[in-house]
């Protein structure tokens, strides 16, 4: 009996032991990809669409854009207590499986502190296709906690848009108005049958005079100067438009139904670029 019992009092002083140690003992600490929150903020972002990046237009055919961005590192808890140091901060543009471009900003052994780290990162690249086109932004930053072991914390990666007009970082898609009058001539502020416009633009046209004309690009009959006025048809009181016109220069254009009329004969000149 005295032996039961002495085994008794040992277990039992274990069990309470045991249960003392749990409840006492501290839990593990959290995982590098869960004690860091990664943020970024475009420089123009999309109107109502905060997270996605407008990229700006830089050249055409190919098409370059450059986008910018900041990128944002905080503290999932305050209460953790760790040393986390962030050593760089490397950001891709990807489409169509494809990295298009990737730029990394080293920052040495930058501590994680309680107001956070934020780094200005930007790139200039080529789309995969013609605009309108999207690709897509990751970030990756690379954190070390104080025993020197690292590990990627990663965004979910945001949305770039990429279009040659219109928007917050690019000009206005409208171009110049060209207007026949109802005596059968050009409106003109100058006198001068000249319009400008930039490269990524379209023109709009409208017939006032009560018969259709067809507006063509000269030389006339070849019609090479700008594909992008290669048609524009306007019946009676009708509006109509240019393509884009995507290259710099100059643009001679006339009547088709009858080429040889000074008063209908005139000039875009397409000039780059809208930014």
């Amino acid at each position: 009996m005295a032996l039961r019992a002495s085994v008794l009092a040992v277990a039992s002083a274990a069990a309470m032991l045991a249960a003392c140690t749990g409840t006492n003992s501290p839990s593990a600490p959290t995982p590098i990809t869960a004690a860091a929150i990664l943020s970024v903020q475009p420089k123009t972002p999309v109107r109502l669409l905060p997270n996605v990046l407008e990229a700006k237009v830089q050249t055409f055919r190919p098409y370059s854009w450059a986008a910018g961005w900041t990128v944002t590192v905080t503290r999932a808890d305050a209460t953790d207590t760790r040393r986390l140091e962030i050593r760089s901060v490397t950001a891709r543009i990807e489409a169509s499986g494809r990295i298009l471009a990737e730029t990394v900003s080293l920052l040495g052994s930058r501590p994680l502190t309680g107001e956070g780290v934020s780094v200005e990162q930007s790139l200039t690249y080529e789309s995969a296709s013609p605009p309108p086109s999207q690709s897509r932004l990751n970030v990756t930053v690379h954190v070390f906690d104080e025993n020197g072991i690292g590990q990627d914390v990663r965004t979910a990666g945001n949305t770039i848009q990429e279009q040659y007009c219109g928007g917050r970082a690019q000009g206005s898609c409208s171009g110049p108005y060209i207007a026949i009058l109802g005596n059968g001539t050009l409106l003109t502020d100058s006198g001068v049958p000249e319009w400008t416009v930039w490269v990524g633009q379209t023109a709009y046209f409208f017939n006032g005079h009560n018969a259709p004309h067809r507006f063509r690009s000269d030389p006339h009959p070849g019609q090479t100067d700008c594909d992008a006025l290669n048609p524009v048809d306007l019946n009676v009181l009708e509006y109509g438009y240019s393509d884009v016109f995507n290259e710099a220069g100059t643009c001679g254009f006339h009547d088709e139904t009858d080429p040889d009329n000074t008063a209908l004969r005139g000039r875009i000149v397409v000039r780059c670029c809208i930014f």
